[in-house]
This record gives C-alpha cells, sequence and structure tokens, in this order.
C-alpha cells in the first residue's frame, strides 16, 4: 500500500514539475522570439520551430503523467479499503501499535519519495555544472564522464 501512495505522490510532483516546465518553456520561446528571430536575426527563425516542438512534447508528457495518476489514484481508492480493513483487523487489539504504525508508513513513503529524488536532483545538479559555460572551457572531462558513469550504470 505504501508504495501505491508513493507512486500517486510523485506522479503529482511529476505533473506539478512539468507544468512548471511548460511554463518555463512558454517564456523562453516568446524571449527567443523577441531576441534572437525578431532582434538579432531580422525575422530568420535559426533553430526552426525547436520551441514549439519542445511544448508538444511537454504536452504529451503532462497527459501521459495524468493518466498514471488516474490509474495509481484508482487503485489506491479501490485497495486501500482492502488493505485498511486487514490492518485494522490486526492492530486492533493492539492500540498502543496503531501510531507507531502510521509512523512507520509514513516514514515509509517519505524514503521511498526521497531517494528518487535526491539522486535525480543530484544528477541534474551535475549536468548543470558539467554542461555550464566554465565547463566549456576546460581541457579534459574525465571528472564528468565518471561522474555520469556512476550515474548511468
Amino acid at each position: 500500500m505504501p508504495r501505491l501512495i508513493t507512486t500517486f505522490v510523485s506522479l503529482i510532483i511529476s505533473i506539478v514539475f512539468s507544468v512548471f516546465q511548460l511554463v518555463n518553456g512558454q517564456f523562453f520561446e516568446r524571449e527567443y522570439q523577441r531576441v534572437v528571430v525578431n532582434g538579432v536575426c531580422g525575422g530568420v527563425d535559426v533553430i526552426d520551430s525547436y520551441p514549439s516542438l519542445r511544448l508538444e512534447l511537454q504536452f504529451g508528457m503532462i497527459g501521459m503523467a495524468f493518466v498514471g495518476m488516474l490509474l495509481s489514484g484508482v487503485c489506491v481508492r479501490f485497495l486501500f479499503p482492502v488493505f485498511g480493513a486487514e490492518m485494522r483487523a490486526k492492530l486492533e487489539g493492539l492500540p498502543a501499535l496503531n501510531r507507531p504504525y502510521r509512523l512507520m508508513i509514513a516514514l515509509k513513503v517519505l524514503f521511498e519519495l526521497l531517494s528518487f529524488i535526491i539522486p535525480a536532483t543530484a544528477a541534474l545538479w551535475l549536468d548543470a555544472v558539467f554542461s555550464s559555460l566554465a565547463a566549456s572551457f576546460s581541457d579534459s572531462n574525465e571528472l564528468h564522464e565518471a561522474v555520469l558513469s556512476c550515474f548511468a550504470g
């Protein structure tokens, strides 16, 4: 049961992040049109519809995450009473274990979410560090390859 709740919460987080990326992408497209196409390049689109293609793909990702969230929500909705009744029957005679059990479940959900969020954040941070302007001037990229190979497996 905690895995279903974790999946549901992580899909909600994914949708929120995708919507943030969508808004950020729309801002980027407006700025790109204003500064690059209409400004520097005099009306010539240099990267030919990249921002709009990116936004289209973003809509698909949001749709897939939303469908996954709905499916996991249905699973949680129908399985929660079954597992809840089973656990209530086990804990009914032991009221002293009710609060620690709920705390354990909450910590398990938190741990599963953090076991995804922390490595993903570290990978995004390392990618930003090694793909920055300063990294383009470095002579050797052995450290970059070594770190990324750790995440790639």
